[in-house]
């Protein structure tokens, strides 16, 4: 009999062999390649995908792309449905744009101007047709197919709802071009059994089932073809009802429209895989403004594990996005490009804007969030839609452009309303006014003063056609809204910004009444037209203001009755803005073009200006008569534009919109009367001796040139550089007298020299006071309506107070009791107009810290200096030391000056005018001294 085993040995011995067995699979394990741990993506997980080498548009190439695009045909869909019409030409260059941008992978930004096509996400279903058919076709055992296209998930923002796409609901896509290539798509399945892409082919057998809507080309028209909107499904990133979404679904149905024709519901019906937000190989995500941009861009559908990313961001920054935006619009767009960027590294933005400065701001927000910089692109166009047919243009013709500019009380009224629309707390306030600038500009551009014009309307049109024309620009309509504002319970210095624009859209509109400056200078500009040999064409901007301007120029005076012949022989044509490119279609066509030298355009808007710019051919000679403020906006766009490399070269348009922008310029430099300042006392000869003219005293706060010219006559003038000068030019058919900074000066040149005989025989033809006094009235009002946000419980306190803040910004004033007499305005208004004096402080520096603390705007405080208090002081100073600024207004602008004023104070302008060719003297040479400050 053995020996038992104890039992104790026996357990050793299984741990040593189970030991042994661990050892050795750890040491196994061990040796194998390590898996990776698999973890859950979090919600707002980055895709790191890069685009740029991993995509399959390395391969696509644009140009087969846009050739297959070229060959698509689409109707208008209205009352009946339009002939068959390819893509223009603009629509093409952006959807080049549009596929340039996805084969590279590089952002770019694209303005189109001066009109553009509004639905910009219209981009999305041409390139899904244009990849569509642009596969080439081969053959393979007697089959003849294609390859896949390439799928397009395109990102879209801002969506603005239902609006987004609405117009390409009226567009019909010509189903037989898309079914003769689609067949080859369909054949593939024959050559290639595997490695397919399951979801074209559902999208390729459904559009196959399209041909049956041939059935329908004779009863149904309408509905033989599928709409652009219904052949791609759109999902967005939107609130409803408080609750977010973020692409869950597809909008609307796709083929909803020829379902029944086609019978897609009868078969194998795949249109809700090819709808599904997750899989859709050409969806539209739409990112609405309000939405929370993180957790909508990391939403599954455009997940890289979940969904599909987005191939494109398409950012439509047109005239409808930025309104959805609102005010706030770059902080929004840089707050999604942020998002979009570190969702989707490798994503290429495309930025379509339709206005210069937004094109300019996005290109720079691009470049701050990209490696390299966007590519800009400018395309001149002047269609709003796909359809309309429009060549791009090659060349253009050479223009000589001049601009004559007129401002008066309607300038001021202008000015008025955009300070009161940017200081209003209210935002629907502020739009309103900002609209009923618009309803100014038209009220001042009329050929003829507001009461003969609804005169002259009542007899052709109407009365009730009259009143609908003048509505919009008339007194009523545009003081409205500030009495409204002002029965509110606005205060402070809001609301004194309300009564200075009240006050002054009542003084425009006193003004505008028998007379507007437009009419008073094309009736001064008729008689050098009627004095040309070749032939003019003058175009307004309406029907019925062409209608008042006939009235105006053909009249029964001798300029009218020679007006009338020169018309009736066609040796001047009148046109409105709505037939004017039709008239200049037209004789760019006939035989006799060369005769007609000249264009001149009645109050353009920028709109319209631009539109005529843009035209390949245009009259040797434009001439532009229009609202000051609107110089200056042509002068900033043209430059801009001009200086584009898709504008630049000899025969391009870059070369015309420079040589406009330069006339605008100079126009809004000559025409800038705003820095001169007013001196109306008569001094004696005794005082400034008549052979030296001194114009830098009184100037002590400023500093750096005097400029020192000797003058054909023998005497000298000094002036700083910067100082405003009257310059006189012999070649100019309408208004010789233009502004001009004296270190702009050169030999040659003839100026209105403003020594004391000139401005006391100015004093003698025109009141001076009364073109002064009321901007002392509206210094009063500042003031008093600013009394009330100034801390103090009387108005010995309050006078305390502002006396300490202008101190603190620089004030030398001393006296306490100046200060409050600065602010007892109600004192002040008691004494008869004719009397009252301003009650201001005595020099500029003071002036400049009180204003400052009373909050009255910067323009506003330095009109009512220039214009108001200094004309009106009694002091010690030269008379020929400084320009009254009314007689400076009165040569550069007489129009605008003159609007307002009786029949002798504009008789006195006139004849001020003709006096100041007597006071011209032409410069010899100039010599230019560096200056210091000059303390006093």
């Amino acid at each position: 009999m053995g020996r038992r085993e104890d039992p104790l040995d026996a357990i050793q011995k299984a741990r040593a062999e189970s030991d042994t067995r661990r050892k050795e699979l750890l040491k196994k394990l061990r040796s194998q390649p390590r898996k990776k741990r698999l973890h859950k993506e979090p919600e707002h997980k980055v895709d790191h995908v890069n685009r740029n080498t991993t995509s399959s548009y390395r391969r696509l190439d644009p140009a087969a792309a846009i050739r297959a695009a070229e060959g698509l045909r689409f109707m208008a869909l209205g009352d009946r449905v339009g002939p068959a019409t390819p893509i223009n030409q603009p629509t093409i260059f952006m959807l080049q744009e549009f596929l340039q941008t996805l084969a590279t992978g590089k952002s770019g930004t694209l303005l189109q101007w001066p009109f553009g096509q509004r639905d910009v996400s219209v981009l999305h279903p041409l390139a899904m047709l244009a990849l569509i058919c642009q596969s080439e076709r081969q053959t393979t055992d007697k089959y003849i197919w294609c390859e896949e296209p390439m799928t397009l998930r395109t990102l879209y923002f801002p969506w603005r709802g239902g609006a987004s796409a609405a117009s390409q609901a009226s567009l019909l896509v010509d189903r037989n071009k898309i079914i003769s290539q689609n067949k080859y798509h369909l054949t593939r399945r024959q050559v290639r059994e595997k490695n397919r892409n399951e979801l074209l082919d559902d999208l390729h057998e459904t559009l196959g089932h399209l041909n049956s809507l041939s059935k329908r080309d004779a009863s149904k028209p309408h509905l033989a073809h599928p709409t652009l909107s219904e052949i791609y499904p759109v999902a967005v990133a939107e609130i409803v009802d408080s609750v977010p979404q973020y692409f869950d679904k597809a909008l609307g149905e796709l083929f909803g429209r020829v379902r029944y024709g086609a019978a897609l519901d009868k078969l194998t019906d795949h249109r809700i895989k090819l709808s599904d937000p997750r899989r859709a190989p050409y969806g539209l995500f739409g990112v609405s403004p309000r939405v929370q941009f993180r957790q909508a861009l990391a939403a599954p559908a455009l997940s890289s594990t979940k969904g599909a990313s987005p191939d494109i961001c398409v950012l439509d920054l047109g005239p409808a996005g930025m309104s959805r935006l609102g005010s706030a619009w770059d902080d929004i767009v840089k707050d999604f490009l942020a998002e979009a960027r570190k969702r989707f590294p490798g994503m290429p933005f495309l930025a379509v804007t339709q206005d210069t400065f937004v094109h300019q701001s996005i290109s720079k927000m691009l470049r701050k969030q990209m490696k390299d910089a966007p590519q800009s692109r400018v395309l001149v166009r002047v269609s709003r839609d796909a359809l309309t047919p429009e060549p791009l243009m090659v060349a253009v013709s050479e223009t000589a452009a001049s601009f004559t500019a007129v401002a008066g009380p309607s300038a001021d009224a202008l000015a008025a309303l955009a300070e009161a629309a940017r200081g209003s707390s209210d935002p629907f306030l502020a739009g309103t006014l900002r609209r009923e600038m618009g309803s100014m500009r038209k009220a001042a551009s009329l050929p003829c003063g507001l009461a003969p014009a609804y005169e002259l309307l009542c007899q052709e049109i109407g009365q009730y056609a009259a009143e609908i024309f003048l509505e919009h620009r008339s007194r009523g309509t545009l003081l409205a809204p500030l009495e409204d504002a002002l029965a509110s319970e606005v205060s402070g210095a809001e609301r004194a910004r309300l009564i200075t624009a009240r006050n002054a859209v009542r003084a425009a509109f006193d003004s505008l009444e028998n007379e507007t400056p437009i009419g008073s200078l094309l009736a001064q500009l008729m008689p050098a037209i009627l004095r040309k040999s070749s032939r003019t064409l003058i175009a307004f901007a309406s029907d019925i203001e062409l209608r008042l301007g006939l009235h105006r120029l053909a009249d029964e005076s001798e300029a009218g009755r020679a007006t009338r012949k020169r018309l009736d022989n066609g040796h001047i044509i009148l046109a409105s803005a709505e037939n004017l490119d039709l008239k200049l279609s037209e004789i760019e066509a006939a035989h006799d073009r060369n005769t007609w030298k000249r264009l001149v355009l009645i109050a353009p808007s920028l709109d319209w200006l631009s539109k005529v710019s843009v035209r390949a051919w245009l009259p040797e000679e434009l001439i532009v008569l229009c609202e000051r403020t609107l110089v200056e906006r042509i002068a900033a766009v043209f430059q801009r534009l001009s200086m584009h490399p898709d504008l630049n070269g000899d025969e391009q348009l870059g070369r015309r919109l420079a040589a406009i922008a330069e006339a605008a310029k100079t126009e809004a430099e000559a025409r800038s009367v705003s820095s001169v300042d007013l001196n109306l006392i008569p001094q004696t000869a005794a005082d400034l001796p008549e052979m030296i003219i001194d114009m830098t005293e009184d100037e002590s706060d400023e500093s750096g040139e005097v400029c020192e010219f000797a003058l054909s006559t023998g005497r000298s003038l000094r002036a700083h550089s910067g100082t405003v000068l009257i310059r006189y030019d012999r070649k100019a058919e309408i208004n010789p007298f233009e502004i001009v900074r004296a270190r702009s000066l050169t030999s040659g040149d003839s100026i209105v020299v403003p020594d004391t005989t000139f401005i006391n025989e100015a004093r003698d033809l025109l009141p001076l006071r009364v073109l002064a006094q009321s901007w002392v009235d509206v210094y009063h009002t500042t003031v008093e309506a600013s009394l009330a946000s100034i801390a103090g419980a009387s108005l010995n306190a309050k006078a305390n107070t502002v006396h300490i803040k202008i101190r603190a910004k620089g004030a030398r004033t001393q006296s306490h009791a100046a200060v409050l007499d600065w602010l007892k305005v109600d004192e002040h208004r008691q004494v008869p107009p004719e009397s009252r004096q301003p009650h201001a402080p005595q020099r500029r520096r003071e002036y400049e810290a009180f204003t400052q603390v009373l909050g009255i705007n910067e323009t506003l405080s330095e009109k009512i200096w220039s214009e108001g208090i200094q004309p009106l002081r009694i002091d010690r100073r030269r008379a020929g030391q400084k320009m009254a600024k009314a007689f400076v207004s009165v040569l550069v602008d007489p129009h605008g000056t003159a609007a307002g004023f009786d029949t002798e104070i504009q008789k006195g302008i006139a004849a001020l005018r003709k006096k100041a060719i007597d006071y011209l003297d032409q410069v010899v040479s100039v010599k230019v001294l560096k200056v210091g400050r000059d303390h006093d």
